[in-house]
Order: structure tokens, then C-alpha cells, then sequence
């Protein structure tokens, strides 16, 4: 199989993981976190638990394949090195390629921190033992946690429109 073979599989392949994580996200911030406030807390509770632990998979194998495709690609391209290179971003394809990979890095964080922080702390449950006053602190802490997961999807849906726009301008 030639270079130019390898690179197109390559190229299917991110687009696939790209498409995947900007799908399950879009779809998280404008469908299902919308959904979920018209629905009383405790069914939002366990629609949230199962459908987001879908969309945690799905999203975390999109960017998993995008970073090795991306990084292969690169490889492939000749480019890896450069990359690391003030160099590289002095033409549009480089800063565009830059953009890609900050959103990417961005991206990475943002899932990481919804999926071994927020999540944990959401999941976590209460002891028999606990007070009327444990119930309030444990209810604000939830509220606040939230708000800022629903920050955090809004984000990521503009990272997700800004890959996607920067992977359709960049010209090879």
C-alpha cells in the first residue's frame, strides 16, 4: 500500500473520530442537557447516568482515534517534527493544523475533567447515615458541579465547530 493510500485511510479515520466527538457533543449540549431540565430531577438523574455514560464512551474513542490518526498522519506527512517549530505556523496550513490540535488538546482536558472529576462526584452516593444538613451541602454541591458541566459542554461544542471548521479549510 503507497503513502498516498495510507494517508486517505488515515484521513477517513480521523474525520470518523472527529465527526464522532463533535456528534456526541453537539448532541449532549443542544439536545439531551436541554431535555433534561424539563424533566423532574430524579429521572433526569438516571436518563443523565445512562445516556451520558454512553456519550462518555463514545466521545473518549473518537478522541483516542483522532490523536492517533492525527499523530500517524503527521508522521506520515513528514511534518511531525516540524510541527514543534515556530516554522511550521508561518504558513496558513500550519496555523490551521495548530488550531486542530489545540482544539484536540482543549477537547482532551475538557473530557478529563468531566469524566474523572464531575462524574465521580455526581455519582457518588449518600450514606444512611446522612443529615438533613449533609442533604443541602451534597444538593448546592450537585447544582454547582451542574452549571459548570453545562459550561463545559457549551464549550466544547465551540471547540468542536472550530476543529471542524479548521479541518475543512486546511489545504495539504
Amino acid at each position: 500500500m503507497g503513502l498516498e493510500d495510507q494517508l486517505r485511510i488515515l484521513r477517513l479515520f480521523h474525520i470518523l473520530g472527529a465527526v464522532t466527538v463533535a456528534g456526541a457533543v453537539i448532541f449532549n449540549g443542544l439536545v439531551i442537557l436541554p431535555a433534561l431540565r424539563r424533566i423532574p430531577p430524579a429521572q433526569a438523574t438516571v436518563v443523565a447516568q445512562r445516556v451520558g455514560t454512553g456519550l462518555m464512551y463514545l466521545g473518549w474513542a473518537g478522541l483516542i482515534v483522532q490523536g492517533i490518526t492525527g499523530i500517524a498522519r503527521m508522521e506520515r506527512m513528514g511534518i511531525l517534527r516540524p510541527f514543534f517549530t515556530f516554522e511550521m505556523f508561518d504558513t496558513a496550513y500550519g496555523r490551521w493544523l495548530g488550531l486542530m490540535v489545540l482544539a484536540w488538546l482543549l477537547w482532551l482536558v475538557a473530557a478529563a475533567i468531566q469524566t474523572f472529576w464531575f462524574r465521580p462526584l455526581l455519582l457518588r452516593r449518600m450514606p444512611y447515615t446522612t443529615t438533613l444538613r449533609d442533604l443541602e451541602r451534597r444538593r448546592a454541591t450537585l447544582e454547582r458541579i451542574s452549571t459548570w458541566q453545562e459550561r463545559l459542554s457549551y464549550a466544547t461544542i465551540v471547540l468542536a465547530l472550530l476543529a471542524l471548521l479548521a479541518g475543512g479549510l486546511i489545504h495539504a
